[in-house]
């Protein structure tokens, strides 16, 4: 069983980086935001090539976002790769297992209740 839902990406900038975009105007950082994405795509992403049709909202928060120290979506996936397989019916979620806001809390949730479904279709499980 898999859910198919629309994505919203999410993308969150922090100290040095942050500062340099702050002072541009939302289109500007718009534009260099997709840019980065678009390089460096997470996977199964579907971000349009152009930029037309998207809707965007750039929000300025000055130390109010939770950071992540550099590395942590590594070791998070290595985390991950590690425990996938070992505890056949643990299913993690929160804001932790992906970008730290209610959008990552949200997505691993339901990440987390479509691989519990995709368990219980097992014949092991289901007998």
């Amino acid at each position: 069983m898999r859910f198919q839902t629309e994505t919203l990406p999410d993308l969150l900038v922090g100290r040095d980086r942050a500062k340099e975009l702050f002072p541009l105007d939302d289109e500007e950082i718009k534009c260099r935001m997709l840019a980065d994405a678009r390089r460096n795509p997470p996977p199964g992403s579907a971000l349009p090539g152009d930029d037309e049709g998207l809707f965007t909202r750039v929000y300025r928060w000055r130390d109010a976002v939770c950071m992540m120290p550099p590395g942590m979506f590594k070791e998070v996936a290595q985390m991950r790769h590690q425990l996938s397989g070992t505890i056949k019916n643990l299913f993690l979620a929160g804001d932790y297992m992906r970008v730290p806001s209610v959008n990552g809390a949200l997505a691993s949730g339901v990440i987390a209740a479509d691989e519990a479904a995709n368990m219980l279709t097992v014949p092991e499980f289901t007998d």
